[in-house]
């Protein structure tokens, strides 16, 4: 009887379903959500306006919220693949909110393996002129080829705009570098896939208090943090490449292979005659 038992097991654990997505089955536009800037902007020093009058004109200078916004641009092997983006103005009160799809003019299943997208937060220095506040490149596939979903937290390397190159200068994200808002986000993530299990009444408690923390940690902390959401599809989806249409194609078939033509039992005075284009003359006028 144990034996049986054990055999249903194994034969269980054998037959389990890995469901994921390819990406070449995906004819979808990229498409994500610049959501919101995260982090304490702290204005320049009277000294820094002594040094450099101009500085009073900077956006950070004004009392409320200055007129922040965003650049993006699909970036892999060191090029471009598509032209920078940019937000459209919008006028901030109390936080930096933007909630703008972006939908870029490439699918998903043209995206090479090292796609990355760059995004530059600029704020004005003067009435002509606008200085980065900040940079970060984001990487689309994870380190096991997956698609990366749902929201992410983007560290904004400051004064920096973003660089897309290979060994970039701007990456999302620091390794090493692991604060108590990071850890939780995880936690969200596994959360949404649903990798841990619901409870509502114990849910509600936890947001709100993740929430407590995430203000406490935003006002101590000396970064800025730009968050992006990206399509939440069901199932994981994996790279992989378009079939080259030349590799499917049948081979012709052999001459052997082909039947005969039958004879032609036709007359000959009935066959249709032909056309010599060098004698006949009304071809060439």
């Amino acid at each position: 009887m144990n034996s049986l038992v054990m055999d249903d097991i194994r034969n269980k654990e054998n037959n389990k379903d890995f469901t994921f997505a390819k990406l070449s089955d995906l004819n979808l536009p990229v498409t994500f959500r610049i959501s919101q800037l995260e982090g304490v902007r702290k204005p320049r020093s009277f000294a820094d306006i002594l040094e450099n009058p101009d500085l009073r004109f900077a956006g950070v200078q004004s009392e409320g919220l200055s007129d922040l916004y965003v650049t993006c641009q699909l970036i892999a092997d060191n090029k471009p693949l598509t032209i920078q983006y940019r937000t459209s103005f919008k006028a901030f009160k109390t936080s930096y909110i933007w909630n703008e799809w972006i939908t870029l003019p490439v699918k998903y299943c043209d995206l090479p393996l090292n796609s990355q997208i760059t995004f530059t937060v600029w704020d004005i220095a003067n009435p002509r002129t606008a200085v980065p506040v900040g940079g970060s490149t984001f990487r689309l596939f994870g380190k096991k080829w997956t698609l990366r979903r749902g929201k992410h937290r983007l560290l904004l390397w400051p004064g920096q705009e973003a660089d897309g190159s290979m060994d970039s200068r701007t990456p999302s994200k620091v390794g090493g570098a692991k604060d108590e808002m990071g850890r939780l986000e995880k936690l969200v993530k596994r959360y949404e896939r649903g990798d841990m299990p619901k409870v509502d009444w114990l849910d509600g408690l936890t947001f709100r208090k993740m929430e407590e923390v995430h203000a406490d940690e935003t006002e101590k902390s000396d970064n800025l943090y730009l968050y992006i959401d990206l399509p939440r599809f069901d199932f994981p989806v994996i790279f992989s490449e378009l079939k080259d249409q030349s590799s499917t194609t049948t081979q012709p078939q052999t001459q052997s292979n082909i039947p005969a033509a039958p004879a032609s039992t036709a007359n000959p005075k009935d066959a249709q005659p032909t056309l010599n284009i060098q004698q006949d003359v009304h071809v060439w006028q």
